[in-house]
């Protein structure tokens, strides 16, 4: 899973592994 750690993110690959980058900037769970 994604840790669940607030981080700002433009894509994908700015996220910790198991995350993605969603539609409101942040780093989320997929």
């Amino acid at each position: 899973g994604c840790p669940r750690i607030l981080m700002r993110c433009k894509q994908d690959s700015d996220c910790l592994a198991g995350c993605v980058c969603g539609p409101n900037g942040f780093c989320g769970s997929p």
